[in-house]
C-alpha cells in the first residue's frame, strides 16, 4: 500500500531556499527549475530505463539492481510518480504542513501552505 493511499496527497520531493538568496538569484532558480523539469522528462522517456537504474544504482551503491529495476516504474508511475510538470502540489504540500504540525509541533504553528512555496519562478519558464 501507498503512503498516499492512506494520508492523500502528500509532496515527497522539494527544493528549497531562502527568499532573501531567491529575490538576489531569480537567474539560478529558473535554470535550476529548467534543468529539473528537462531530467524528469528524460526518465519518462522509455529508451532511458537502463541508464536510469545504472544512475540510481551508483548513487545507491547499498539497492540492488533488480530492487532499483522495481523501483523504476513506481517512481515513473503516472498518477503516484514524479509529477511530470515538476509543480509543487499545494495539497501535498498543506499535508505535510499538517503531519509537521500534528507529529512534530513547535510553539508556533507552521502556517498555510503558501508561506512557503512561491511559483513566480516556475512561471518564468
Amino acid at each position: 500500500m501507498r503512503a498516499t493511499d492512506v494520508i492523500g496527497p502528500y509532496q515527497g520531493n522539494v527544493a528549497a531556499t531562502r527568499r532573501s538568496w531567491a529575490a538576489n538569484n531569480a537567474d539560478k532558480i529558473v535554470a535550476y527549475i529548467r534543468g529539473f523539469r528537462e531530467a524528469v522528462a528524460w526518465l519518462y522517456q522509455p529508451e532511458n530505463r537502463t541508464e536510469a537504474i545504472d544512475i540510481l544504482c551508483r548513487h545507491l551503491p547499498q539497492m540492488p539492481y533488480d530492487i532499483a529495476g522495481a523501483s523504476y516504474p513506481e517512481l515513473l508511475h503516472p498518477a503516484h510518480g514524479f509529477f511530470r510538470s515538476c509543480e509543487l502540489d499545494e495539497a501535498g504540500l498543506k499535508c505535510v504542513l499538517e503531519l509537521r504540525n500534528r507529529y512534530a509541533p513547535s510553539a508556533a504553528s507552521l502556517g498555510p501552505a503558501g508561506r512557503y512555496y512561491d511559483p513566480q519562478y516556475s512561471r518564468q519558464q
